[in-house]
């Protein structure tokens, strides 16, 4: 089954997929003492999404969407 992320379930779940890989992500940074940048995580992030077939378009609001929701997880 491919993720729709027009559907609004497939779009949660693609998020929620995506903001563990940035928690993930971050972790590994710190664990051995490298930077994070935003070019970095974007990059990350498009490469996890190209990989799941995730049109180009609907990126930029995925990535966003996770960012927030992994932040938010991170201040709770």
């Amino acid at each position: 089954m491919t993720m729709n992320p027009e559907n609004p379930y497939h779009h949660e779940a693609l998020v929620a997929g995506l903001a563990m890989a940035i928690g993930d992500f971050g972790a590994l940074c710190a664990e051995n003492d490298l930077p994070v940048s935003d070019d970095g995580l974007t990059y990350f992030c498009v490469q996890i999404l190209a990989d799941w077939k995730i049109a180009t378009k609907h990126m930029e609001s995925i990535i966003n969407a996770a960012v927030c929701k992994h932040l938010d997880e991170v201040e709770a």
